[in-house]
Parts: C-alpha cells; sequence; structure tokens
C-alpha cells in the first residue's frame, strides 16, 4: 500500500513528521551528536547522508510503501513510511 507519512523517531520516541507528497530535506539530531540527512523527493524518503560509522542507512533503498523503514542504529534513528488511507470496506453487513 502507498504511503503517505513519514515519520521520524529517535530513541523510541516520534521526533517529527512530514508528509510524503511534499519535498524536503531535513537534518535529524540523533543519539549523542549523531546526524541523519533526510531527502524526501518524488514521493520517496532517503537518507543521504549521516555521520555514523558504518553508514548503512545511507546504503538502504529509498522508501515509499506503508510499513517500510530506515534504520540508523548507531545514531537510534528509524524513518518510517505510513498511510493514513481508510481500508475499502466502509461497513459490514449481516
Amino acid at each position: 500500500k502507498e504511503g503517505n507519512t513519514v515519520i521520524v523517531k529517535v530513541d523510541g520516541k516520534v521526533y517529527k513528521e512530514f508528509p510524503l507528497e511534499v519535498d524536503t530535506t531535513y537534518e535529524i539530531e540523533g543519539v549523542n551528536g549523531g546526524t541523519n540527512l533526510l531527502v524526501i523527493e518524488d514521493g520517496h524518503a532517503d537518507i543521504v547522508e549521516a555521520s555514523c560509522p558504518d553508514m548503512d542507512c545511507v546504503d538502504q533503498m529509498q522508501i515509499d510503501k506503508d510499513g517500510e523503514t530506515i534504520v540508523c542504529l548507531p545514531n537510534k534513528v528509524v524513518i518510517e513510511i505510513d498511510s493514513d488511507a481508510q481500508s475499502d470496506i466502509d461497513a459490514i453487513a449481516n
């Protein structure tokens, strides 16, 4: 399912939320002074720069589907796509 919201969590807490359809660049302050650069562009979210030593978060693919994540363990940053879309089922008839 297509997502429409980018949720940024730091150390397990919601830090910031962004609409997926609006292009933006945002520097995330992780734990212990670490940083990650989030870019939302053309309906995709991506981490393009990070201060962590292994850079696994930068190597992960861009995300846009409900439930997809990018994780930076050293900075304790999680980028998650969420969908606010309602179910196709409006009601159940007996």
